[in-house]
């Protein structure tokens, strides 16, 4: 569903995408967000993250956030998503 808003350009200020999901990861719809709208922040959110991915994601601007979330881990994880 995510994917369709982003192929329609629906607005959304912030993408929050779970590592693992159903069709795709989480890597793979931040990409595609990215093309689409470049600029856009990205925190990815999971409960297991090879430490590789940490490496990399920074470079492409995307924000993580382990799991399970609370409402301060949530703030902090959506501030350095935007501050990138």
């Amino acid at each position: 569903q995510a994917m369709q808003y982003i192929r329609e350009g629906e607005p959304f200020d912030i993408l929050i995408a779970d590592v693992t999901m159903p069709g795709m990861t989480g890597e793979e719809l931040a990409s595609e967000a990215q093309r689409s709208r470049p600029g856009v922040p990205v925190l990815l959110v999971s409960g297991f993250v090879q430490s590789h991915h940490l490496q990399t994601w920074p470079s492409n601007g995307w924000a993580f956030l382990a799991k399970p979330l609370d409402l301060n881990g949530l703030d902090g994880g959506i501030r350095r998503a935007i501050a990138r």
